[in-house]
């Protein structure tokens, strides 16, 4: 995206023993089981565990989530968001982020596991044998509504506009006008 074909070696290979291929357009991120990080690289289990280091200058920066980011700015985070093309956020993109694949190896090479880039998406729903049915049927209409979209665009978690079901006779019959097929 950024017309930098060493972007990638610059900042993860040169510093580990993961490595990308290249065929066609489309590329694959090989991850060995031990990715073997120098020290200007540090991974933990989740990325939230990074931001008190970040908040304490211990660090410089970090991959992280735009929600998670845009929560610690009252702290002095800043960030800076990636475009659109590359930041997984956008059904449009699928196409384009599927160029991508992620290649995780186990132990050995034959148990290992790919992951394709896709949009990164959150659903709602409700159980059909929901103690409270009506009750969540009235909270998934708050978090879809205006208020709702409102507060987790707020929270650096913008919705999907409208909101989308992959098949709208799954969703209750009360919240069928609120929903668009996909």
């Amino acid at each position: 995206y950024y017309g930098d074909d060493v972007i990638f070696e610059d900042l993860v290979t040169d510093h580990s023993s993961i490595y990308t291929e290249e065929s066609g357009g489309n590329y694959t991120i090989n991850a060995p089981i031990s990715i073997n990080p120098d020290s200007s690289i540090m991974m933990r289990p989740k990325e939230t565990d990074l931001m008190a280091q970040l908040e304490l200058g211990e660090l410089d920066y970090l991959l992280i989530y735009r929600s998670v980011a845009s929560q610690h700015k009252s702290s002095g985070v800043e960030y800076v968001e990636l475009p659109v093309e590359i930041d997984l956020s956008a059904h449009e993109q699928k196409d384009n982020y599927g160029r991508v694949k992620v290649v995780q190896y186990a132990d050995r090479i034959d148990q290992a596991s790919t992951v394709t880039g896709m949009p990164i998406v959150y659903g709602i729903t409700i159980p059909r044998d929901a103690e409270h049915f009506d009750m969540a049927v009235e909270f998934v209409k708050l978090v879809i509504g205006e208020d709702g979209r409102s507060t987790l665009t707020e929270l650096g978690q913008p919705p999907i506009t409208p909101p989308t079901a992959s098949d709208v006779e799954t969703v209750p019959v009360e919240l069928r006008p609120l929903v668009v097929n996909v």
